[in-house]
């Protein structure tokens, strides 16, 4: 990604704006085209669109800057769930909602990740809480903003919650496109929003409790069809 390429890139009139096609040079402001957003999405991981457009300039397009994050992101807050799938609307709002099917013994993270699918102004919802990059979804709505979320399970509103390093550093780094899905494990299933955690919540600092560990244990393993057979 050289300065010539981003010049030339810059210069061709292949940015697809909702009302018109113009040279990335020429961009003010504006909304992506759905159509050009959702290909986008498909054929390729956000954060490669993200980079790419932070390079050409034009990042405030997808909704990522501060200006746009200041808002509070409008999903449609949790009504009761049960475990079959039925359709709701929100209290005070024209957004209809198909409530998922949630089931007791799936993880936090696939609960919450079917919740917001069934929100109508999400566009997509992934998971990547394997990658280790400080959060577990990846959330696209339509109107192009993408936020990040830490799914974090409790038994009780209320009931403290722990974040680690990483998640610390990731959700200073998003501010207000960082988001706690707080999974409260009641029944019904509740799940709650917390906008920007770092600056809206009080943190205390605690080392709980240190651990032993062991790395060089290999040796000393045996095959459980063998302990069997040992007695």
């Amino acid at each position: 990604m050289t300065e010539d390429l981003l010049h030339l890139l810059k210069s061709c009139q292949i940015l697809p704006l909702q009302n018109s096609i113009i040279p990335i040079s020429q961009y003010t402001t504006g909304d992506l085209d759905l159509v050009a957003l959702t290909f986008l999405k498909q054929a390729a991981d956000i954060e490669d669109i993200r980079f790419l457009f932070r390079r050409l300039g034009i990042e405030s397009i997808l909704g990522l800057d501060a200006a746009k994050n200041s808002a509070t992101p409008k999903l449609t807050p949790s009504p009761s769930t049960s475990s079959q799938g039925t359709s709701s609307k929100s209290s005070g709002s024209s957004t209809a909602i198909t409530t998922p099917a949630i089931k007791q013994w799936r993880s936090a993270e696939q609960n919450a990740l079917a919740w917001f699918s069934a929100l109508e102004n999400v566009l997509t919802a992934k998971d990547v809480s394997k990658a280790n990059v400080g959060y577990d979804l990846e959330i696209m709505l339509k109107n192009g903003k993408c936020y990040y979320v830490e799914v974090k399970s409790v038994k009780r509103l209320g009931d403290a919650i722990r974040i680690t390093n990483n998640e610390h550093s990731t959700a200073h780094l998003h501010g207000k496109a960082y988001l706690f899905a707080i999974v409260v494990n009641s029944d019904p299933l509740e799940i709650k929003i917390i906008q920007d955690p770092i600056n809206t919540l009080t943190l205390e600092k605690r080392c709980e409790q240190w651990v032993w560990c062991s790395e060089n244990y290999a040796n000393e393993a045996i095959d459980i069809c063998d302990f069997t057979q040992e007695g």
